[in-house]
């Protein structure tokens, strides 16, 4: 799936069904922080294979 379609499905959800829509836990963003805080975040860098934007 590709970035703007999975955008376009979390838009049409949140208009569709916006009482769903809930924050991150605490615990879920520090667990996603954790994970995260090593990987490399080169936002000008080139990005390799086929790739659609």
């Amino acid at each position: 799936m590709s970035v703007e379609k999975l955008l376009a499905f979390l838009a049409g959800d949140m208009a569709t069904r916006p009482d769903t829509a809930q924050p991150l836990s605490p615990d879920l963003a520090a667990r996603i922080a954790a994970l995260t805080v090593d990987a490399p975040d080169d936002l000008s860098g080139t990005i390799e294979g086929d790739v659609a934007l």
